[in-house]
């Protein structure tokens, strides 16, 4: 089997570039899944990690092969059977220049990307906060907030930011440590003077 040395460093971001690459990523499932194997993987690795049937994995698995999130980078033999191990294309995935060359509704996919992004973080942020209504603990960070920056301030901000993403996406634990997976939704946009003031 290949060594994670032998296999060489991950790319930091590759492209999403067609409508099927759009729906592979339209699952929290598959989204565990992308983060489980940027190490080697195999799908019996996986399903174990996320304490699942493997049966219920092999479907999404095969889906985000074919979309390209997931390569295979090895084979070993498992019984009678070949086990396909798998990793992640790259660190992230970005919407690229021809995506929007691939999609017949330029509207309709931008929503659908936005609903792939910002989804998933409102059933967060709305589960969190019934549990921290109900007495419990808030086991995360949630606001807004609107800030007025110069163009300069901007950049250094999204550059600072970026950083931090990159260093969490890379961040591994001590072997034996228990981990907890964390929801982390980047939106820094410009907006409209009005909606600034309340």
């Amino acid at each position: 089997m290949s060594t994670e040395n032998e296999l060489g460093e991950l790319p930091d971001e590759a492209l999403i570039e067609t409508s099927q690459q759009v729906e592979a990523l339209n699952s929290d499932l598959r989204l565990r899944i992308l983060k489980l194997a940027s190490r080697p993987a195999s799908v019996r690795q996986i399903a174990d990690q996320m304490a699942m049937p493997i049966t219920r994995l092999y479907y999404h698995v095969n889906l985000l092969e074919a979309a390209g999130y997931l390569h295979v980078v090895d084979s070993r033999k498992s019984g009678a059977r070949i086990e396909k191990i798998y990793r992640v294309a790259a660190r992230n995935f970005t919407p690229g220049p021809k995506l929007t060359e691939n999609l017949d509704d330029v509207t309709k996919s931008a929503a659908a990307l936005a609903g792939l992004i910002m989804g998933p973080a409102r059933a967060g942020a709305e589960a969190a906060l019934a549990t921290r209504l109900r007495g419990g603990p808030l086991d995360g960070v949630i606001g807004r907030s609107i800030v007025d920056l110069t163009a300069e301030q901007f950049e250094h901000f999204r550059i600072r930011l970026e950083e931090l993403v990159a260093d969490a996406s890379k961040a591994e634990a001590e072997p034996g440590a228990e981990t907890q997976p964390y929801s982390l939704t980047t939106v820094l946009l410009a907006v409209e003077p009005e909606s600034s003031k309340g």
